[in-house]
C-alpha cells in the first residue's frame, strides 16, 4: 500500500460485494466474489493483500460501476471566432448560384 492510499476506503472482498451500489445485472442477485477477484486480476480495481485477506478500494469499485454519460454534440454555444452555420451556408449557396 502506498502513502497516498491512506485516505482511500478499503474493504475485504467479502464485505465489498454487499455494498448497495454493487448490484448484479440479474435482479435479486448479489455480485459474486469471483467477479470482484476477476476485476482485481485484470487491473480494473486496486487491491492489496494482507495475510489471507484481499482488500479492495471502494472508490475504484464505485468508479467501475458508475454509468458513463456521453457528452452531447453541439451542446452549448459555438466556439468564439467560429462562423455561424447559417452565414456559412448562405455564403456557400450564394457562391454556387442557388
Amino acid at each position: 500500500m502506498r502513502a497516498d492510499d491512506a485516505q482511500l476506503t478499503w474493504l475485504p472482498v467479502a464485505a465489498a460485494v454487499r455494498l448497495p451500489f454493487l448490484q448484479s445485472p440479474r435482479p435479486g442477485k448479489k455480485t459474486h466474489l469471483s467477479t470482484v477477484y476477476r476485476w482485481v486480476r485484470s487491473g480494473k480495481v486496486r487491491a492489496y493483500k494482507r495475510g489471507c485477506w484481499l482488500f479492495v478500494c471502494v472508490e475504484n469499485l464505485e468508479a467501475l460501476v458508475r454509468p458513463v454519460v456521453p457528452r452531447r454534440r453541439g451542446a452549448g454555444p459555438p466556439p468564439a471566432g467560429a462562423p455561424q452555420t447559417s452565414e456559412w451556408a448562405r455564403r456557400v449557396l450564394d457562391e454556387a448560384g442557388i
